[in-house]
């Protein structure tokens, strides 16, 4: 009877069967529960429910991963996008991609983001941080250009410093007075076109090049900002007071050349003096012939001219 109680006792102990080549069934001491982790098949997830997945920046489609979760049961969850690469230029990201600012800033960083192989034809203008109209977003990328505003361009901001330039058929232009420099800081300016067609009309402005133009379209047509309205000063030169000689000595734009009571005006070789050119005179008619040949109503408006009085006029 000891021995039938001591059998039984035996067979009551829990046991599991181990497949050739397999692994214990969860019965076994120690595996009770199954795993925690770790992949499964597709089929041990089951259905995938989550939907297509939405592209990345990049243009790749993240893939569902079929996993265990905490609790050890299969299931979907989706994938992520991979990291994209910070960048301040497109010279950063390579041949096929560009750098994208995601705030639509023109002055700011942004990550690379793939060129698209192809567009489509619908006409949904915007306007590139280079100062084109691009017929939609897409064409836009397709460039590699960051998408500056939505509709057709009007005032792209562009820098001093070409950290974004325009476009050809157009130039960064500043307000008037600011001149382009290489040296920070960048000066902020809008595109605008390279102007066509300029009238004759007369209104002198001077060109940040330091040239004279007739008016500020001729001046927007050739890329230049202006200085200032009016004609660029030409730089006195340095006097020492006196004037004429046979060196034919000139004073500055603000003097003219007092030769006293000679009336050859430096014809002879004599020698004058610099005197302050007056900045009003008094409308007495008293005519005089001034150094230039010209005749004045009076020795004051000739001086004002930069003239003394002299002899030959006609």
């Amino acid at each position: 009877m000891a021995r039938l109680f001591r059998a039984l006792s035996v067979l009551s102990v829990p046991f599991a069967i181990v497949a050739c080549g397999g692994k214990s069934s969860p019965s076994e001491p120690g595996d009770a529960g199954g795993e925690t982790s770790g992949s499964c098949t597709p089929a041990e997830c089951g259905p995938n429910g989550l939907g297509a997945p939405a592209p990345c920046p990049d243009g790749t489609i993240p893939g569902d991963i079929c996993a265990r979760n905490g609790s050890g049961a299969c299931s979907w969850s989706s994938g992520s996008c991979a990291p994209q690469k910070p960048c301040h230029s497109s010279a950063e990201c390579g041949a096929s991609a560009y750098c994208n600012s995601p705030s639509s800033s023109c002055l700011g960083s942004g990550v690379c983001a793939p060129k698209p192989n192809g567009c489509g034809l619908d006409f949904s203008p915007v306007c590139g941080c280079d100062g084109k109209t691009y017929g939609n977003a897409c064409a836009a990328a397709m460039a590699g250009m960051v998408v500056a505003t939505v509709g057709e361009c009007a005032g792209t901001k562009c820098t001093s410093l070409g950290t974004f330039a325009c476009g050809s058929g157009s130039y960064c232009q500043f307000s008037e007075g600011t001149c382009p420099t290489e040296l920070p800081p960048a000066v902020d300016g809008v595109c605008a076109p390279l102007t066509t067609g300029c009238g004759k009309n007369l209104e002198p402005v001077c060109g940040c090049n330091g040239v004279t133009y007739s008016n500020p379209c001729l001046a927007a047509a050739g890329g230049t900002n202006l200085l200032h309205h009016g004609s660029c000063e030409t730089p006195d030169p340095p006097t020492s007071g006196s004037c004429g000689g046979i060196a034919g000595i000139k004073c500055s734009s603000k003097e003219w050349c007092d030769f006293g009571t000679s009336a050859s005006c430096g014809r002879d070789d004599s020698m004058g003096t610099c005197k302050p050119r007056p900045s009003a005179c008094d409308p007495i008619r008293a005519t005089v012939c001034g150094c230039d040949g010209k005749i004045y109503d009076n020795a004051c408006y000739a001086e004002m001219a930069g003239f003394g009085v002299g002899s030959g006029c006609k």
